[in-house]
């Protein structure tokens, strides 16, 4: 799934990229209309990020989307009520792994591609060799730890200060 923030399209993302992803038969989501966190929003701009992306979305490629991944990974129960009143079908979490027949039905785990990601981390996710993944894993632990002890507004401060090294 390729998620993608609705005002950033035509702006740092082409349009007819997009619309070639979903040609090419993958799957485009929402990241919400501006990349804003779901936890910083009252309940007004939370709809209207959701609703706003997905409607853009859906006018560029011409096919629903029912899939998001909140930005930052940062998304409550009022989010979750939110996205299915909105009409989306599942949530990519920022928790690090795989999912199989186990997993929930709407909050799955996800594997991020990001411009650090080696060939080698990418082998292994695409053929689902978990061990040779253990330094995602430990990463996801380390920055889980780091968000539950700073709080929501003091791990965003403290990443924010890591990105501008």
């Amino acid at each position: 799934t390729f998620s993608v923030c609705g005002e950033r399209v035509g702006a740092e993302l082409p349009a007819e990229h997009v619309r070639a992803l979903h040609a090419a038969g993958m799957h485009v989501g929402s990241h919400d209309m501006r990349h804003r966190f779901m936890t910083t929003l009252g309940a007004a701009d939370e709809r209207s990020e959701l609703v706003e992306s997905r409607a853009a979305l859906e006018a560029l490629i011409g096919a629903p989307v029912v899939h998001f991944a909140p930005p930052g990974g940062r998304w409550s129960a009022r989010t979750r009520e939110a996205l299915q009143r909105a009409g989306y079908v599942a949530v990519s979490t920022s928790r690090y792994g795989f999912n199989d027949a186990s997993t929930a039905s709407f909050a799955y785990c996800r594997l991020p591609v990001v411009r650090a990601t080696t060939l080698d981390a990418f082998d292994a996710m695409v053929s689902a060799k978990r061990r040779r993944l253990w330094r995602g894993y430990v990463r996801a632990s380390v920055l889980g730890a780091a968000r539950f002890v700073l709080g929501e507004s003091n791990y965003g401060r403290a990443r924010a200060l890591g990105k501008d090294r």
